[in-house]
């Protein structure tokens, strides 16, 4: 009788174990990758809301002082409300750096959209804006019908997602330029608490410094972080 070929019981099993070994190989590279994959997705949400909120807020505090009057108005009335107490761009803190902005500007509304020079607060326009952080979240004001307006009162709503925590938010107003427009060419001075004589008028060009930082609400360990710098476009005249 011939001999049958065949595997014997001792080369299925090391056969079997081979197989085992290279499966549980694929099995942790597929979970490695997958695992990779749901990190760079979850930094990636993050690094996204933090960009949008950034942006947000340069484009919104670059506006600050803004009037619709222009230097008209400004010779006219002697002021430019949106860059005159309690309404010029402010951060609350020391030396002008906090985790708090306000400011204000004429808004274009209507068709055609128009702005009228004047603080509007009334139900529907309040002109009065800022961003602050609290309690992990970043916040913008959004108007309160006229009623007390600072970084602890009503009026404000969140703008991120409840999937971002935001951890740092700071404002650095404390970087200041003054000059002498009524000479020619304009004198920067010394100081912004530098007196001009009568009849001369001083501009502040204000730049603006933040830092956002941020981390995911349900993984503490994606943290990433946003720096920018705004020049606001609308000086604060005085005479």
């Amino acid at each position: 009788m011939a001999r049958q070929a065949g595997f014997t019981l001792v080369e299925m099993l090391i056969s079997s174990a081979i197989s085992l070994i290279l499966i549980a190989g694929v099995l942790t590279i597929t979970l490695g990758v997958m695992g990779n994959s749901a990190k760079n997705l979850k930094r990636t949400h993050l690094v996204q809301e933090l960009r949008s909120s950034m942006s947000l807020m340069v484009r919104d505090i670059r506006r600050a002082g803004f009037n619709g009057g222009g230097v008209a108005a400004f010779l006219a009335n002697g002021n430019n409300p949106f860059t005159q107490v309690p309404y010029m761009l402010n951060v609350p803190g020391t030396n002008s750096i906090g985790s708090c902005i306000l400011y204000a500007y004429d808004e274009r509304r209507g068709n055609p959209p128009t702005a009228n020079g004047s603080l509007d607060m009334g139900p529907g326009i309040d002109e009065r804006h800022g961003f602050r952080l609290k309690n992990g979240k970043l916040e913008m004001f959004s108007g309160n019908n006229g009623a007390s307006y600072g970084c602890n009162s009503s009026g404000w709503q969140r703008i991120t997602s409840s999937q971002v925590k935001i951890t740092q938010l700071i404002f650095d107003a404390s970087n200041e330029q003054c000059f002498n427009v009524s000479v020619v060419p304009n004198q920067l001075l010394a100081s912004c608490n530098v007196v001009l004589p009568p009849g001369q008028l001083k501009a502040k060009l204000l730049i603006v410094k933040i830092s956002l930082q941020g981390t995911l609400a349900s993984d503490p360990n994606v943290v990433r972080s946003l720096h920018d710098t705004v020049k606001i476009r609308n000086v604060q005249v005085t005479g």
